[in-house]
């Protein structure tokens, strides 16, 4: 089974998102159950941040261990992503890799002080304990080691990827052909072509790694299993992003959040089927096409289903994006949106504002730039970061984990001390 971007711990405009993830666990060790998977493949971002709550970490490893309970030849393979740690998510990998579970982090270097590739090859087993796969986990592309002066960073990161993740691959292929199983990939990567979902909303950006051609994967591989992107793709007959299992944002609303099931005949790949997650909580946009005058808006709330003596802090609550296309300033128009629902079962968690270019509201300096109203801090944390260091010269401009951990824990603090 090949799944990706999990984002424990995540949270959706502020709201928690802990019952999502716990339903999401649940069905899905029923899955690997119903349908005897071998082999669960988590292709990054398992957490949401590098530095998750125990409650967070508490409920993947409740989970891991109820899958083993329950499937004790289960084995479960989690790369890092660009939101996780690989440090902290490799450090109990001696100890859980004794029982078929590899939490893998950063590539380690060998005495010689070349990459220890076999960290990052894994042999998978059937039920009856022989070999039926050989996996290449690749780590996590990132631009450190490569200077913004060079004359094309960019490429020199292709070719790194090249060098580096064809090495790995290589191997798992040598050794799948001479126990004539099928050889696999695994990664977190942004492949060049592929569909990214881009909103003031979203969790994506195509910005955060460096595009990789889809050549750069083998097709000698059985089946290459990649996370990074929300939207489950196929880019090759043999290279697929699984997608998230749960919507992670108002616009991934939109597509079907699934796991895909790869079934193999010795060598050869024989089928891949996408299964349905469950969405243990609806997520509406009103209007659901386009944005539509405040009027209009203020209609479409008034038919929404109320409360009716429903428990308001149930879990189950839809959550609401109302979207509103402004022609001229409209004071008051949040106390507006929130009285009219007030008395809804919807929950509101956001007011996206399209202001039109009019005398009243003329053009801006940047027509891609966002208001503040519609960006969290970490979005304004991430963008003023973005126009400061901006430069021809820069690889990706995307503050680095280190610098991102240490703001969310400042936002951590603020919160506790109330805002002060």
């Amino acid at each position: 089974m090949h799944t990706s971007d999990w984002h424990l711990g995540g949270v959706l405009h502020e709201q928690p998102r802990d019952h999502e993830h716990r339903a999401f666990l649940d069905w899905l060790l029923g899955i690997l159950h119903d349908e005897e998977i071998d082999a669960l493949l988590v292709a990054g971002d398992l957490f949401d941040r590098p530095n998750p709550s125990a409650r967070t970490q508490s409920l993947f490893f409740n989970f891991v261990a109820a899958a083993k309970s329950r499937l004790p030849s289960l084995q479960l393979v989690v790369l890092p992503g660009d939101h996780d740690s690989g440090t902290r998510l490799g450090a109990s990998l001696p100890l859980l890799a004794t029982q078929g579970v590899y939490l893998l982090g950063r590539m380690d270097a060998t005495e010689e002080g070349k990459p220890n590739l076999d960290r990052c090859l894994i042999t998978l087993h059937g039920a009856d304990g022989a070999p039926v796969a050989h996996l290449a986990a690749l780590p996590c592309l990132r631009s450190r080691g490569v200077s913004p002066l060079d004359e094309n960073p960019g490429q020199k990161l292709v070719e790194s990827a090249r060098s580096v993740y064809g090495s790995i691959c290589e191997e798992a292929i040598r050794r799948a052909g001479e126990d004539g199983c099928a050889s696999l990939a695994a990664g977190h990567v942004y492949v060049a072509g592929s569909q990214v979902v881009e909103t003031p909303d979203s969790r994506i950006s195509s910005r955060r790694l460096p595009a990789l051609p889809a050549d750069v994967f083998s097709p000698q591989l059985g089946y290459v299993a990649l996370g990074h992107l929300h939207v489950g793709q196929s880019i090759s007959d043999n290279v697929f992003y699984s997608g998230s299992p749960l919507a992670l944002s108002f616009a991934d609303s939109r597509h079907c959040q699934q796991v895909l099931i790869a079934d193999f005949d010795g060598h050869r790949l024989a089928e891949t089927r996408g299964v349905p997650a469950p969405r243990p909580v609806d997520l509406l946009r009103v209007p659901c096409d386009e944005p539509q005058p405040p009027e209009q808006v203020i209609d479409m709330l008034r038919q929404l289903e109320r409360l009716e003596g429903r428990d308001s802090s149930s879990p189950t609550r839809p959550y609401l994006e109302v979207r509103v296309r402004l022609n001229a300033p409209r004071p008051g128009l949040r106390d507006e949106i929130t009285r009219e629902v007030d008395d809804k079962w919807p929950r509101l968690l956001r007011i996206s504002l399209e202001r039109q270019r009019t005398s009243e509201f003329p053009a801006r300096e940047d027509s891609q730039r966002q208001w503040l109203d519609e960006l969290n801090p970490e979005e304004i944390f991430r963008n003023r970061y973005q126009r400061k260091h901006s430069s021809p010269y820069t690889i990706l401009n995307e503050p680095s984990d280190r610098l991102m951990q240490a703001f969310r824990l400042l936002c951590q603090e603020q919160e506790k001390g109330g805002g002060q």
